[in-house]
């Protein structure tokens, strides 16, 4: 062989091995951005697995606090249905029951040609029998006991032994109490 042809192999084989070299650099270079990048991989499942964990977490308070809710919304509307009274200044605290769908009025009370009641309100439903509401309103005002007395609401006599929806009584009606002296 010449020494051409000598130099020309020994330049291909040069350059084969400077690719070679080149290659194997590269290859280093990506089994170090691989080695980079399944950190990251493993990084991110191991956020994965507790950001899930707490979700899971979190769900469970959420459910906890939503049955709590629950739970405190039923006890708060039985004790709303077992503690709602008519305001009675102390008759026995009337306790009136409120079932589904009734609804709470109030009444406001005056008595005619005297000051001695002024724009007093009860609370109470209108199923109620106003003799009643008339026993609350003798022991909140005792000398009003020492009277004959009617009631009025809209120019119309109450009567005592109906309740205010036979009365036609209706929420923020103001029943006049009129005083009759014997």
């Amino acid at each position: 062989m010449n020494d051409s042809s000598t130099n020309n192999y020994e330049s291909e084989i040069k350059k084969l091995r400077d690719e070679l070299n080149k290659e194997k650099n590269n290859n280093k270079a990506l089994k170090i951005e691989n080695e980079k990048l399944n950190n990251i991989i493993n990084t991110m499942k191991t956020e994965n697995i507790n950001l899930t964990n707490q979700i899971k977490q979190l769900e469970s308070q959420l459910n906890k606090l939503r049955l709590d809710l629950q739970n405190n919304k039923s006890n708060n509307n039985i004790n709303i249905n077992n503690s709602l009274k008519i305001n009675s200044n102390n008759i026995n605290d009337l306790i009136v029951p409120l079932l589904p769908g009734e609804k709470i009025m109030t009444l406001i009370f005056n008595t005619q040609g005297t000051q001695y009641i002024v724009n007093y309100a009860l609370e109470c439903k209108k199923t109620i029998l106003f003799v009643r509401l008339e026993e609350i309103l003798n022991n909140k005002f005792p000398d009003l006991k020492k009277h004959d007395t009617y009631f009025v609401v809209n120019t119309r006599r109450i009567k005592r032994f109906q309740t205010l929806e036979e009365n036609g009584i209706k929420n923020n009606d103001v029943i006049n109490i009129f005083l009759i002296d014997v």
